[in-house]
C-alpha cells in the first residue's frame, strides 16, 4: 500500500510522530496504491490501521484519476508541488510537509490561530493528549516563508503568508506561544503591537561577571530585542503543587508508611528546588542588567491582568532604553482595543 495524507489527518500523524520521536525523512508523492489489492474496497478501507487515526481521512493525490473512491476519504489534487512537499512516516504512509500543512490548516482558521499552529511546528512542543515537550522543531519561520513564496497558485496561500508574518521560532510551550503572539500582533488585530521579540534566547555571562552568578547562561522565555527587558512565563505546572498535595494526603492516610513519607519529602524538596532556581535566575539576570518580568497563568486568564503587565514592560523599556512607546501605550488606553484584546486572548487560551 502507498498513500499520502494531508490536512487534519496529516496533523494527527505529525503529532503522533513527534510524540514518539520518529526520524522523519522526505517522502515521495505518488498516486495512492492499494497494493497488493487491486482496488480500495470497503473492507480494505475499514481495516486500515493508520496509527490510531480514524476516518474520515484526508489524502492528497497527483491527479483526478488517482483519487480514492471511498466515502471515508477526502481527496485533494496537487500538481507541481515543490520538491520535499511530503514526509515518509514509513514505507507505506507519507503525509504533507509541515509548510504545506500550515497552509492547509489555515483555510479554516483565523490569522491568530494559524500563527499558533506555526509556533507549534517551529517550536519544541507538540499538542495532543498529552502535549509533549522537548521535541525537535519540524520547520522554522524562514523555511515556512520560503515554501509559501513558491505556492502562488494554491488556495489559501495569501492568508497563510499573512499569518506566517507573526510566527517565531523557538517556543517551548503553548502558553508561551500565545503570550508571544499577543505581544507582536498589531493593536488593530487584538495584540500589543510590539515588534522584535526573541524566544528563549540564551544569555551568556561575560567572564568578568562569572563570579557573580550561579549559572554561566540563562534563558528568558521572551526578550524584547534591542532592550534588556524580558518576560518569563510561570505556568501552573511549574511548581507542582498537585503532586505535593497528593503526597501529603497519602501520607496523612498512612502515617506509618516510610515510602509515602519519603515521597512527601521528595515532593517538598523538588518544589523548593524549583522556587530557589527561579529566584537565582532572577538574580543572575538582574546583575547582568536584565529586567525580566514574570507572567503567570492568572495574568493571561484574569480580565485586564495582561494589559497591566504589558504597561509595566513598556515602562521598563522606556526607562532602560529611553525609547518612547507612545503608540503601544495609547493602544493600551483605548477601551475598544482593550475589549478586542480580551476577546482574542480568551479565544486563544485552552
Amino acid at each position: 500500500m502507498q498513500i499520502t495524507f494531508n490536512d487534519k489527518t496529516a496533523l494527527e500523524l505529525l503529532r503522533y510522530a513527534r510524540a514518539n520521536n520518529y526520524d522523519l525523512q522526505p517522502g515521495s508523492f505518488e498516486a495512492p496504491s492499494p497494493d497488493p489489492h487491486r482496488y480500495w474496497t470497503r473492507r480494505l478501507v475499514e481495516d486500515l490501521d493508520i496509527f490510531g487515526v480514524t476516518p474520515p481521512y484526508c489524502s492528497m493525490v497527483p491527479s483526478k484519476g488517482s483519487r480514492i473512491a471511498s466515502a471515508a476519504f477526502s481527496n485533494t489534487i496537487y500538481s507541481n508541488l515543490p520538491f520535499g512537499s511530503t514526509i515518509a512516516l514509513n514505507d507505506e504512509v507519507s503525509f504533507c510537509c509541515p509548510e504545506l500543512l500550515f497552509l492547509e490548516m489555515g483555510r479554516g482558521l483565523s490569522i491568530a490561530r494559524q500563527a499558533l499552529l506555526g509556533y507549534e511546528l517551529c517550536g519544541s512542543y507538540s499538542l495532543g493528549i498529552p502535549t509533549v515537550f522537548g521535541v525537535a522543531p519540524v520547520t522554522d519561520a524562514a523555511r515556512l516563508h520560503g515554501y509559501l513564496d513558491r505556492l502562488d497558485y494554491v488556495r489559501g496561500v495569501k492568508h497563510a503568508r499573512r499569518a506566517s508574518r507573526f510566527v517565531l521560532d523557538g517556543a517551548w510551550s503553548p502558553m508561551e506561544a500565545i503570550l508571544a503572539l499577543m505581544i507582536i500582533l498589531p493593536a488593530d488585530m487584538g495584540g500589543y503591537g510590539m515588534k522584535g521579540i526573541l524566544l528563549n534566547e540564551r544569555v551568556e555571562v561575560t567572564k568578568p561577571m562569572a563570579s557573580l552568578v550561579e549559572k554561566t547562561s540563562r534563558v528568558p522565555d521572551i526578550t524584547l530585542d534591542g532592550t534588556p527587558v524580558g518576560i518569563n512565563y510561570d505556568g501552573e505546572g511549574h511548581f507542582d503543587l498537585d503532586a505535593l498535595a497528593e503526597a501529603a494526603a497519602a501520607c496523612a492516610c498512612n502515617p506509618d508508611d516510610v515510602q509515602l513519607k519519603w515521597a512527601l519529602e521528595n515532593a517538598k524538596r523538588e518544589l523548593r528546588d524549583a522556587y530557589v532556581d527561579d529566584r537565582r535566575r532572577e538574580r543572575d539576570l538582574w546583575v547582568q542588567g536584565k529586567t525580566v518580568f514574570t507572567a503567570t497563568k492568572e495574568d493571561l486568564y484574569q480580565h485586564g491582568a495582561l494589559d497591566r503587565l504589558m504597561r509595566q514592560v513598556l515602562e521598563a523599556v522606556q526607562r532602560t532604553t529611553g525609547t518612547r512607546c507612545g503608540t503601544q501605550l495609547a493602544a493600551l488606553g483605548d477601551p475598544s482595543l482593550a475589549a478586542r484584546r480580551h476577546r482574542l486572548l480568551m479565544q486563544l487560551l485552552p
